[in-house]
């Protein structure tokens, strides 16, 4: 493990802890945040840290795993980034960054730069993260440093003293990756979307009322019409843009929506467009994972959203749009 123990990027220095980093963990993690979402003590005391430092680490390398913990090449503490629970060639991630530290693109770095030495060093093919649901920044952080979001587990993780739902969310660190591994369930994907861009998401009980519907039928109209222009071209579809734009004008009246019709209705439009890919020999699954990947890319060079004042998603600028040209027809 020679190479592991120090780590070296262009901002970031990353080593094995010392008991010089126990005061600087000490004082991080008495962030609520940090007490909430990992497995850390709570309350958290300065031998909690020492233990960290001088056990916990030399368990993990006896493991065959490590943990780091991150400063900047000034010498700043920034966090810690682990891998633990190894079973053959695959582990689990960990990781965390000091409050002040947040939001200034070092976890993807330190990520990208520690899955490198797991794979060459460690003898990882597969890393896996497990995310608590409302524990959203790292779930940016996930999608910044690689990982598939695949699906929210019930329960799936156990802190302090509860089993609580987590993102399930996974990276391969070789080249000879299956299809399989990097394409998530579509609804998961669009939850995924949801969730880092803090759209609604309705857990309480069926209900198309909500005044978010008004918004939605918009958004499918105007796919529906780009399918059409598609098809048809501009011109022939004119007629029917206008025909929505008098509908949108309408005040939105909850009194008036069947929701039991609106299911049924939404559950047809989702046969009926797998039915078309199918019909046309779309590879659907290729197509959504990557345009979920050209929406994720619309995050903000600090992992956070860009929205416009009145709520519009933005793009960000490591935005990159969808290449369906490279899945629709390969090698051309």
């Amino acid at each position: 493990m020679h190479d592991l123990s120090r780590l070296v990027t262009d901002q970031l220095v990353r080593s094995f802890p010392q008991d010089s980093d126990i005061d600087e963990i000490y004082r991080a993690c008495q962030d609520p945040l940090i007490q909430a979402f990992t497995q850390c003590p709570s309350p958290y005391s300065r031998d909690d840290a020492a233990w960290f430092v001088r056990d916990f680490s030399s368990e993990l390398r006896a493991a065959g795993t490590a943990v780091w913990v991150i400063r900047t090449s000034s010498g700043e503490f920034v966090g810690v980034i682990d891998f633990h629970n190894k079973e053959g060639r695959s582990a689990e991630m960990g990781y965390w960054l000091a409050p002040d530290q947040r939001g200034k693109g070092y976890l993807k770095q330190a990520g990208q730069a520690a899955s490198k030495a797991a794979h060459e060093h460690l003898d990882l093919d597969f890393v896996y993260a497990r995310i608590e649901e409302n524990n959203i920044a790292s779930l940016r952080a996930a999608q910044a440093m690689g990982f598939t979001v695949h699906a929210l587990l019930p329960g799936s993780i156990y802190l302090k003293g509860t089993h609580r739902d987590a993102y399930y969310c996974t990276k391969w660190l070789t080249s000879d990756v299956p299809e399989s591994a990097t394409i998530a369930d579509p609804l998961e994907q669009v939850r995924q979307f949801h969730t880092v861009f803090g759209l609604p998401i309705k857990t309480d009980g069926a209900d198309a009322s909500v005044p978010h519907t008004q918004t939605r039928w918009q958004l499918i109209a105007e796919e529906l019409c780009e399918l059409l222009e598609a098809i048809h071209g501009a011109t022939a579809v004119a007629p029917i843009r206008a025909a929505l734009a008098q509908l949108a004008d309408r005040p939105f009246q909850s009194e008036t929506v069947d929701t039991l019709a609106a299911a049924d209705a939404v559950a047809d439009c989702l046969y009926v467009l797998y039915g078309m890919a199918l019909e046309t020999d779309m590879p659907i699954r290729q197509i959504m994972a990557e345009v979920h990947r050209a929406n994720m890319s619309k995050l903000g060079a600090d992992g956070s959203p860009v929205m416009r004042a009145d709520g519009k998603v933005l793009k960000g600028p490591d935005y990159r749009a969808p290449n369906l040209r490279s899945i629709l027809y390969p090698g051309s």
